[in-house]
């Protein structure tokens, strides 16, 4: 028989002195040396068994499937459908970019006319030559501040408009476009550019008007149109072509490109921008009037029923038409 092993142990302490007798039961002292399995519930440790990691081509490991916690969830992006999605919306802005690159060409940084834009009695706008001149010696180029003053429409005929002028910008179809099934041999995109016209408050006496950002006064809208048709005129629009040109050098090695290669691109584009130019030669004091094709149900008002401008003018028999459809 196996002897007991006594454990010292405090004395009152009922702990102690409970575990101390299981060492005066032979069985279990036998089951504690043999590691004979017992009715009670254990934890069984298996022996670890070393794992080959295998490494990449750079020596590090490479984690396997079963050493990851949780599985990667993998989503590919179709960033290509995006863009083509956006191609319309871009081609248009990139259009209205380049026709304001064109007015500001032609606008040649602001060159002075001799031309005055006057104000009658505090409403009545007006322009009037400042010296003679000859036919077509006048030039006054479309001039925006605003690129949402230009209106796409679908067709030439929507350009046509009781206040709106048209502009136009076009470029050739690519090789990669024709391949795609486009037929047309040219992209046309069609704006109306409507008035940027929005004076300050007639001025005190001896004071000059208080000039603010948001106020507008470009000699094109200025000029007034001719009310009603077949009334003198001595102005015209015509249209003239700018054709913006745009290219990518070649990429060759150089201290701003050091891989790969890339080929030249060149594209053109054209922008048709109207212009007002004085068809009838002018004298000094002679006031500016546009040829214009105004809607048969308007009425030629007089001086002293006229509004601050043509526009403003031409924006109410709008409302008014649209009142009484």
């Amino acid at each position: 028989m196996i002897a007991p092993l006594p454990i010292p142990f405090p004395s009152g302490n009922s702990i102690l002195a409970s575990a101390n007798r299981h060492y005066d039961e032979p069985e279990f002292i036998r089951q504690v040396l043999s590691g004979a399995k017992t009715d009670d519930k254990s934890t069984v440790v298996e022996d670890s068994v070393p794992r080959v990691a295998k490494l990449d081509s750079n020596g590090v490991p490479i984690k396997t499937e079963q050493e990851s916690t949780t599985k990667d969830q993998i989503e590919v992006l179709q960033w290509q459908m995006w863009k083509e999605k956006q191609g319309k919306a871009n081609t248009n802005l990139n259009a209205k970019a380049l026709a304001f690159s064109a007015l500001y060409l032609l606008d040649d940084g602001g060159k002075q006319l001799p031309v005055a834009m006057c104000r009658r009695n505090g409403k009545e706008v007006y322009c009037k030559a400042k010296t003679d001149i000859d036919i077509g010696d006048l030039q006054i180029p479309l001039t925006m501040k605003f690129m949402n003053s230009l209106v796409t429409v679908a067709s030439q005929d929507e350009m046509k408009h009781p206040i709106a002028v048209p502009l136009e910008v076009s470029w050739q179809v690519t090789d990669l476009e024709k391949k795609q099934g486009v037929e047309q041999d040219n992209h046309i995109l069609h704006f109306r550019a409507v008035p940027e016209f929005n004076l300050p408050k007639p001025a005190v006496a001896g004071k000059e008007p208080e000039w603010m950002p948001q106020h507008l006064a470009h000699l094109f809208w200025g000029i007034q149109r001719q009310v009603p048709f077949g009334d003198p005129w001595n102005c015209e629009i015509q249209f003239r072509l700018v054709v913006p040109l745009m290219t990518a050098a070649a990429a060759v090695k150089s201290p701003i490109w050091t891989h790969g290669k890339a080929d030249a691109i060149i594209s053109a584009f054209s922008v048709r921008v109207p212009i007002i130019v004085n068809t009838v030669a002018l004298k000094a004091d002679d006031e500016l009037i546009l040829k214009w094709k105004w809607p048969a149900n308007n009425k030629k008002k007089t001086v002293e029923t006229k509004r601050a401008s043509w526009v403003e003018d031409a924006l109410n028999k709008e409302k008014a038409k649209k009142r009484r459809t």
